[in-house]
């Protein structure tokens, strides 16, 4: 079982539509997930295992570009996201001391509103679905 916290910021851009290549801000996220871990070898000096679980996305902080303000554009509102998460990785043992390399795949998908001073202006679908590369060191008392 393994639960990964950490939070992060991203910036964002507009892809298509008449924004294209404009920049829309950056907004942090706060997306736990939990995995459960299947070794499939057991534990020998490589452990490699595969992981499944769940995610949760909150988003929060947003901050407004100038090329958005200059259109209108007041905030954004991001809901929140809850999907799949999955991963591979290997633990190798040497001694008391663990080195772990993974790779996680996270499902997130949120609805942006767009928000005037006359209220929403338009409602988009975003999937952020990143791939996450982890490197760890532990030590076993």
């Amino acid at each position: 079982l393994e639960l990964i916290a950490a939070t992060a910021k991203h910036d964002i851009d507009a892809v298509g539509g008449a924004l294209a290549g404009a920049s829309a801000g950056s907004v942090k996220v706060l997306p736990p997930t939990l995995t459960f871990q299947w070794f499939i070898l057991g534990e020998g000096m490589f452990s490699p295992y595969l992981g499944a679980g769940i995610n949760f996305t909150y988003f929060y902080d947003y901050s407004l570009s100038e090329d958005l303000a200059g259109v209108g554009v007041t905030d954004i509102d991001f809901d929140s996201s809850m999907g799949f998460a999955g991963n591979i990785g290997l633990d190798v043992y040497l001694g008391n001391v663990i080195i772990n390399g993974d790779i996680k795949y996270i499902q997130i998908d949120t609805d942006a509103t767009l928000m005037t001073a006359d209220g929403p202006l338009d409602t988009i679908e975003v999937d952020v679905n990143p791939w996450v590369f982890g490197v760890g060191v532990g030590y076993r008392f």
